[in-house]
């Protein structure tokens, strides 16, 4: 019986890590904060864009910047999240877009050829942002005001929009030290002490360098959303822990003996 159910808690937990079921390490804060910050960065995304585009068109859009908000939100410190991404991946996107609806009009092979095309320049440029696809989509498959719009396009819209979630996610995380953005330049001041404490024991010792990192990362040869520095970040972390533990457990392992010492000078003295 027990192997039984030893082995539905093994296929179970398979199943998740095949889904993609991770632990949830956030708390029920950093919830709040994203959705929070994505509410404000959506209000004004929203209000930019009823001044250049219809109703219709409008709500089509802003769920192109919704996916945006997602990312700067909830995954501040993402490879995907930083600006350059934000910014040319949407622009670069809207771009081609707006080329493929000129020149092939919108049809679905137009609408097609400007996604691929676009995951294609942002890969090749180190910008690759999800929800420039859908901006890329919508260029081609969207009403006639931005179509009228033509190139227009791409700096009436695209680019105010940019602009309010660059500045409400540099401002918005800002407030707090653990959700730095962009990733690089706003450092949390207790990681930065943290780390400095456990280089020569984590990544030192390990002879570990951020290069290295990032070779690791270019021979999985697929994109994985995190920086080389937050992974050392993590690395340096987890060697803390590793050394706190193992000290602690040493610290348990060396009163164990002195207990047996104790009890058998007691033993042979009460013999």
């Amino acid at each position: 019986m027990k192997q039984t159910l030893a082995g539905i808690h093994r296929f179970i937990k398979e199943c998740m890590k095949t889904l993609g079921v991770e632990n949830n390490t956030t708390l029920h804060s950093e919830k709040y904060i994203s959705a929070i910050g994505v509410f404000i960065s959506m209000a004004g995304c929203y209000q930019i864009t009823q001044y250049s585009l219809s109703d219709e068109s409008t709500h089509l859009f802003v769920a192109s910047m919704a996916a945006s908000a997602v990312l700067l939100f909830a995954v501040p410190h993402g490879a995907l999240s930083q600006p350059w991404p934000l910014i040319m991946g949407n622009i670069l996107s809207a771009v081609i877009g707006v080329a493929c609806y000129k020149f092939l009009g919108n049809t679905l092979i137009s609408a097609c050829v400007a996604v691929s095309v676009s995951v294609l320049v942002m890969y090749y440029l180190g910008c690759l942002h999800p929800p420039g696809g859908a901006t890329a989509f919508f260029a081609v498959t969207s009403g006639a005001d931005v179509h009228t719009l033509g190139f227009d396009f791409v700096w009436l819209v695209i680019a105010a929009n940019i602009a309010c979630l660059l500045v409400v996610a540099i401002v918005y995380n800002g407030f707090f030290h653990w959700r730095r953005y962009p990733a690089h330049l706003f450092q949390a001041t207790d990681a930065k002490k943290d780390n400095a404490s456990i280089a020569s024991v984590g990544l030192a010792s390990a002879g570990i360098s951020e290069k290295d990192i990032t070779v690791a990362l270019q021979q999985t040869n697929s994109f994985i959303d995190v920086t080389p520095d937050d992974l050392m970040a993590i690395f340096e972390s987890a060697s803390l822990q590793a050394k706190s533990r193992q000290a602690v457990q040493a610290a348990l392992n060396n009163k164990k003996p002195a207990k047996k010492i104790a009890f058998r000078r007691m033993y042979s003295r009460a013999g």
